[in-house]
């Protein structure tokens, strides 16, 4: 009988372990027991053998190693060229039919993942297509290709490769079928939408089953206001309806239903383990049953992130970003050593790391040898470790169970009066009203970017459709609500809000909202910011309304930002409008601002700054896919393309001038607007040029302001030397 190429959960029993993996022959037994286990199947080993063999592919690469010099940077081009070519192989067409054949019957969202015994997964989640999914397979494969640079030797591994449905859950999370704390409990952690574990934002509700007696034994609930979920090769956010947000994500029956699974699931399996789980149309579903071995110091401890262990160990310190070479001298003995991925520079310091955790992998394969000679754990594909762990926290990295935790105890290591004063301010962009006392560090000067768009979207409904349900009030009181949030943080802390900036696209993602919104094949380019204003004012009133409303119990400076005006006539509609009926020029702490988020805003920038406006931001992001012609909600398509720092350069240069000559302008009286630049993405070259050039305010993420504010005040010393 020939050799199948594609093999599914159901028939895998008739193959061997070697042929199909461990994993995937336990899967198959739980499947027989009853287990709801979503559409899966595996790619056996000998296929990929069979691979290799027909196309010739482990003469071909090494050729290739053996043509190239032996030093970093070849190796480094040498790895991505084996990845390539490995990706781009011509697949025998049986093998492409019989994998299409099978994801044609029940097309969905897929996580490809290679099979292993060890921790170390590499795998794809939210796959979607027959092209994407042949091209996702090919490039996990190229993750196991091992380069020993030294003995010039290259290993092709060839796992089997599991393909599994993740569909679109409503509920989904994990599970403990063994409470660390007790034995006779199981631990479901559950929350709306897509669970993910790197992504620390939603914090799943917990519920606790005693095994003997099914009975809830606890209920703790994490208000939820974002859920996660699936789109191709990546996830979105989305709004957790309002009614939903205080409520427990599973009912008391549906957590014992899973519960009863759990408890088979434990009878056929030896230790406590980790099961994934989601529900979607009524159903239950498992998709991965892993060994978890936590410390008992950690048992207490809640988890910050996971990830994939690469060397067991348990370990704590206090945190050291690193994020290049210059900053090696600077790291103490005991630190946890938190990087983007290992690269061969980092290993002088292995010896004085307690801990490595990485948001990716290693640059290089032989660079974990490196790792298990220091028997140093060590966790990979975090994806936001350097964004979440912030230098100086204490932290325990449990690298037996992949997992990251909170220290009993944690102080601030920042003090406010550490933090120097500068002329350039370091202002935050933000939305959520639940983390205005987080966001607002010592570090942050005011709110330059409000966005209004996180409270609008918070009712999970069309804002238009509220207004004609007369649900004004609630919408406005979340407005009200999410400004006064922030200005309670600080003393007299300015506030910027920005109008509404939804696309056509993101407001159809809202309930009842067909009968408002078009269908646009390029929706960031399509009805928004200023032609939505004009088209209708709706919007526009209970915004302004909302000012008003804010102004009265509060003296705190506040702003308006009308965001993607294309034409200075649109702005001049616009600030006619809210002159005659709101009087906005006349309020002494309402400012008016302009976001420049198109090259034609740079260049007609004059025309733009005759009206009465206070300042205008520069939004690098948008200004910079404008310009290469991009759309910036392409991510796949916005990475190929970097930011020009020397073009970036020229346009601050003419914004700053054209600012700047307001002040001479005979024949008005008036303070010179202000400029600020807004990043979206952490950009030291252009915080660099920014504040030398005199902006007044640089609008950073929350997690950068510290980084920020350090940075200008060291520009700004150096100015002040050099006078």
């Amino acid at each position: 009988m020939d050799q199948p190429a594609l093999i599914d959960l159901s028939a895998v029993g008739k193959f061997s372990k070697i042929q199909v993996g461990e994993q995937v022959l336990q899967l198959s037994k739980l499947l027989k027991r009853g287990i709801p286990i979503p559409q899966t199947a595996v790619i056996p080993r000998l296929t990929l053998e069979s691979i290799i063999h027909k196309t010739n592919l482990a003469q071909k690469l090494k050729q290739t190693l053996d043509s190239l010099p032996n030093n970093q940077e070849y190796q480094h081009n040498l790895i991505k060229q084996i990845k390539y070519t490995i990706r781009h192989l011509r697949l025998p067409t049986n093998i492409i039919k019989q994998i299409s054949v099978w994801y044609q019957q029940s097309p969905d969202f897929l996580r490809i993942s290679a099979v292993s015994d060890s921790n170390n997964q590499r795998h794809h989640d939210n796959v979607s297509g027959d092209a994407n999914l042949i091209d996702s397979i090919m490039a996990v494969w190229a993750e196991l290709i091992v380069v020993d640079f030294d003995k010039k030797k290259l290993e092709i591994y060839a796992p089997p490769i599991l393909i599994q449905h993740q569909g679109q859950p409503e509920i989904s999370g994990f599970a403990l079928t063994q409470s660390p704390q007790q034995k006779s409990q199981l631990q479901i952690f559950s929350c709306w939408g897509v669970y993910d574990p790197h992504y620390p934002e939603v914090n799943p509700d917990l519920i606790n089953v005693d095994i003997r007696t099914m009975q809830i034994t606890q209920k703790q609930l994490y208000p939820q206001y974002l859920m996660l979920q699936r789109q191709i090769d990546s996830l979105k956010e989305k709004s957790v309806l309002h009614y939903k947000q205080q409520q427990l994500s599973l009912d008391d029956n549906q957590a014992l239903e899973l519960a009863h699974l759990i408890i088979t699931i434990k009878k056929s399996i030896y230790g406590p383990h980790l099961i994934n789980w989601y529900y979607q149309q009524g159903q239950f579903y498992i998709t991965e049953i892993k060994p978890i071995l936590v410390s008992s110091s950690a048992q207490n401890n809640k988890i910050i992130l996971s990830g994939d262990s690469l060397q067991p160990g348990i370990s704590s310190g206090s945190v050291f970003v690193l994020t290049n070479k210059k900053q090696l001298p600077e790291i103490n003995f005991g630190q946890v050593l938190v990087i983007k991925e290992l690269i061969a520079d980092y290993l002088p310091v292995l010896t004085k790391a307690a801990a490595v955790i990485c948001d990716h992998g290693l640059a290089i394969p032989m660079l974990a040898k490196h790792i298990k000679k220091h028997n140093l754990p060590t966790i990979l594909n975090t994806i936001h470790a350097t964004k979440y762990l912030k230098p100086g926290l204490s932290i325990i990295v449990d690298a037996n169970a992949g997992l990251v935790l909170a220290m009993p105890t944690q102080t601030r290591t920042v003090k406010p009066n550490v933090l120097p004063l500068t002329i350039t301010k370091v202002y935050i962009s933000a939305g959520n009203p639940l983390k205005a006392a987080e966001y607002i560090s010592p570090a942050v000067d005011g709110v330059g970017v409000l966005r209004s768009e996180y409270s609008f979207a918070s009712l999970g409904e069309h804002p238009l459709h509220l207004l004609k349900s007369r649900k004004r009030t609630q919408l406005k009181e979340i407005l009200i609500k999410t400004i006064q949030a922030y200005q309670k943080t600080k003393p007299n802390l300015p506030v910027i809000y920005r109008s509404q900036n939804f696309t056509s696209q993101e407001f159809r993602a809202l309930t009842h909202a067909v009968s408002f919104e078009p269908t646009e094949l390029n929706p960031y380019l399509g009805l928004r910011g200023g032609l939505k204003m004009i088209s209708s004012f709706e919007l526009l009133d209970l915004e302004m309304e909302v000012m008003n409303e804010v102004l009265t119990t509060s003296s705190a400076p506040l702003g308006f930002m009308l965001p993607f005006i294309r034409t200075s006539s649109e702005l001049q509609l616009i600030t006619n409008y809210l002159t005659t009926r709101y009087l906005v020029n006349q309020q002494t702490n309402l400012s008016l601002y302009l976001q420049l988020n198109t090259p034609e805003n740079v260049l007609q920038l004059r025309h733009y700054l005759s009206k009465p406006i206070s300042g205008i931001s520069v939004n690098v992001r948008s200004l910079h896919a404008l310009l290469h012609g991009i759309d910036p909600d392409n991510p796949d398509i916005y990475s190929l393309y970097p930011i020009d720092i020397e073009l970036m350069r020229g346009l601050l240069e003419k914004v700053m001038h054209a600012v700047s000559s307001t002040e001479n302008n005979e024949e008005t009286i008036r303070i010179r607007p202000k400029a600020m630049l807004h990043l979206e993405d952490y950009n030291l070259q252009l915080i660099e040029i920014a504040t030398r050039l005199g902006f007044d305010i640089i609008t950073v993420k929350p997690e950068f302001a510290s980084r920020a504010k350090q940075c200008i005040a060291q520009i700004e010393e150096q100015r002040l030397n050099a006078v």
